[in-house]
């Protein structure tokens, strides 16, 4: 599934538009959770991540800490629970919906001390990255998949927009 949202002018305008759609993230996660709402969830928290990625390429101070950190943090945490609140059944599930092969070799703990499938879920992050790519490649090389493994690292690598 493909999620865009607009372009905004400026920098205020799009972390405006991200803080709405984490507060209605916010809400549907204080009444709802578990696999139902895993969709919606993808599709606010991404929204949300693209608004403040593209606040962050417009905003004119990148090195003072402002409203925008504060809600990237928010975006974060509001996922990252979320995901974490799920068992590992309900994290495989939904990876397998999104096409993450062999997703129940990820539940390795992270440097966060949280599943590492939980981050490959979280849609505050890329699904791009180049970390996720590494997750994945990890649950390939679990199942012996070696060569799909080194492939997918290579492709991740190159794709990055400081590969040069």
């Amino acid at each position: 599934m493909q999620i865009s949202v607009p372009e905004y002018r400026t920098a205020a305008a799009a972390v405006d538009e991200a803080e709405y759609l984490i507060s209605s993230l916010q809400i549907l996660l204080n009444h709802t959770g578990g696999t139902r709402v895993a969709s919606t969830v993808h599709v606010l928290a991404t929204g949300a991540r693209l608004l403040l990625e593209q606040a962050s390429a417009n905003d004119r101070h990148p090195d003072t800490p402002t409203h925008l950190d504060y809600v990237w943090k928010w975006l974060k945490e509001v996922t990252a629970n979320y995901y974490a609140s799920l068992d590992h059944e309900q994290r495989v599930h939904i990876a397998a919906e999104r096409g993450v092969m062999h997703a129940e070799h990820l539940e390795f703990e992270d440097r966060n001390g949280r599943p590492a499938l939980v981050y490959l879920l979280d849609d505050a992050y890329p699904p791009d990255s180049l970390s996720k790519a590494k997750i994945q490649a990890k649950a390939l090389q679990r199942v012996g998949k070696h060569r799909e493994a080194e492939a997918l690292l290579v492709a991740a690598a190159e794709a990055q927009p400081d590969a040069a």
